[in-house]
């Protein structure tokens, strides 16, 4: 796979900007022009959902998607067209989509199954939902893929995003979407409850979808979410040891309120988000890389200053009427390769951009 050349120096753009910006949410604090790639492209209606670089090959991605309901892994080092260089690695047949996904732990992982319609209206499914484990580590010997259940929910409205806390053992965060809450899971017996309740999840659209938090990630001692209609970015700190023990199902909470980075109505209506130490290094705790994407847009989100209480964003690639990343729904960084990031699409699938409807893809953008 191509290294991207690096168009400018993130950390030395937020020092010098520091200087001339106020230290407030929502302002843009640079902007570059991305190197673009279509990795893969698919025909109507199917839509890809969320990616994730597979943990043990960081020359491969798995995708999820909805209509039909499937998991594909995607090649990056072949050399094939844009309709060959992928494997369908898994289909339900009793469910409609395949939505988040994360890592479990080496090369299995957890994804968000249930009825939810993406074509041709948006509309949840109450009841449907379901987690399911992935598990690809007798892939690469024999072609295996295993999936079995984790856990079902009853009672919830709109399963969607998912991420993985490293308590003893991980513990799963999902965000219900339309309830407006963060569950957590127990990986072990399946069994759920209540991780956050906060208005800051809430829909608050009066019409259209009933969709409040929608993207969920945990990083480094926070979980980060996405409110779609609240164009906002925000993040709760959460507790990983009490009195010196590893935080298990029953002990994880939220260790304080959850605090807003962003809000602004040039931040895209916000869906799928990836976060990561900032220039893809390890030990540099407070400061965060952050990719979102929604409203067919690409955007990256950083603090303007170190130790600063000021966040900032600017867009990367797409934009309201441009059809780069229509649609776009899920994003991961490159995990060797960390100038690349991948979105998945789509595409122009409930609504023509520029009179036109385009089919899903993944496509890789150099930062």
């Amino acid at each position: 796979m191509g290294q991207y050349p690096l168009l400018r120096n993130l950390s030395t753009t937020l020092i010098s900007l520091s200087i001339f910006l106020p230290l407030v949410t929502s302002i843009p604090f640079f902007e570059v022009q991305p190197n673009l790639r279509t990795l893969l492209q698919l025909g109507l209606p199917e839509q890809f959902q969320d990616v994730i670089v597979r943990s043990n090959c960081a020359n491969q991605l798995i995708t999820t998607s909805a209509e039909p309901a499937s998991i594909r892994l995607l090649n990056l080092s072949g050399t094939k067209a844009l309709t060959a260089n992928n494997t369908l690695l898994y289909q339900f047949d009793n469910y409609r989509a395949v939505l988040g996904i994360t890592k479990l732990e080496n090369d299995i992982y957890a994804i968000v199954v249930g009825n939810t319609i993406v074509f041709p209206k948006y509309q949840a499914v109450p009841g449907t939902y379901n987690i399911y484990r992935l598990d690809l580590t007798q892939l690469d010997a024999n072609g295996t893929v295993n999936v079995s259940p984790i856990a079902h929910f009853d009672n919830a409205k709109n399963i969607d995003s998912i991420t993985t806390v490293p308590a003893t053992p991980p513990v799963l965060l999902v965000a219900d979407s339309t309830a407006g809450q963060i569950l957590k899971v127990n990986v072990s017996d399946g069994a759920s409850s209540l991780f956050l309740e906060d208005q800051s999840l809430k829909p608050v659209n009066a019409s259209g979808p009933s969709i409040g938090i929608n993207g969920l990630k945990y990083f480094d001692g926070y979980v980060y979410y996405t409110n779609t209609y609240e164009h906002a970015l925000y993040r709760a700190p959460v507790a990983l040891s009490i009195s010196g023990t590893t935080a298990n199902y029953t002990t994880l909470a939220p260790s304080g309120a959850p605090q807003l980075l962003i809000q602004d109505s040039g931040f895209p209506r916000a869906d799928g988000l990836a976060v990561r130490n900032f220039g893809g290094t390890v030990g540099n705790k407070g400061a965060v890389d952050i990719a979102v994407v929604g409203s067919n847009t690409l955007v990256r989100v950083g603090q303007q200053r170190s130790g600063s209480s000021g966040w900032g964003y600017h867009v990367v690639a797409g934009g309201a009427q441009e059809t780069t990343v229509a649609g776009a729904t899920g994003v991961a960084f490159g995990s060797v390769d960390w100038q690349s990031v991948f979105v998945v699409t789509g595409g122009g699938i409930r609504s023509e951009i520029k009179g036109a409807r385009g089919g899903a893809e993944v496509v890789q953008v150099g930062i």
